[in-house]
């Protein structure tokens, strides 16, 4: 009888572990806080893009309730689907790409901090900042920012 109260502690243990070692790797694994982030400043006619494959944040399409843009996602296994002809443009070249961030609405780029110096920032003139308590994986920039600002999440405008 004592095996199976010791074993259920265990249990127990583990789930509560477990259940604490999410909370304090969320923000490094999960896009859901950034996401919950931008999600408080998006204003309807505003654009999520990602930076490379949707790997570099899952979540953020899911929890934005927002379709987003790939950039430079060449290697995506989505890519294939692009070349249909019904199918929007959600695949952009630097070209293209700029020509959409010069544009008149804002758009969101998210990108990997290990790829942010060496492939976005020699293209785009762009400044990039980061959300620190979210995690360390991700950089945002933010198109019809002022440049040399602090770089924060605006609220909505009313």
């Amino acid at each position: 009888m004592a095996s199976k109260y010791r074993d259920g502690l265990g249990m127990v243990g583990y789930v509560v572990a477990a259940h604490i070692a999410f909370d304090v790797l969320n923000p490094t694994l999960s896009s859901r806080s950034l996401a919950f982030e931008m999600n408080k400043s998006l204003r309807p006619d505003d654009q999520i893009a990602l930076y490379g494959d949707i790997r570099v944040a899952p979540g953020i399409a899911f929890y934005s309730h927002r379709p987003v843009l790939l950039y430079n996602a060449t290697e995506s296994n989505l890519e294939f689907g692009s070349h249909y002809p019904d199918a929007p443009k959600r695949f952009f070249n630097d070209l293209d790409f700029l020509t959409l961030w010069e544009g008149k609405g804002r758009v969101f780029l998210v990108v990997r901090r290990c790829t942010r110096r060496t492939s976005v920032s020699g293209f785009l003139p762009i400044p990039f900042g980061s959300l620190p308590k979210l995690g360390a994986r991700l950089s945002i920039s933010i198109s019809h920012l002022t440049l040399g600002a602090p770089l924060s999440l605006p609220s909505k405008e009313k």
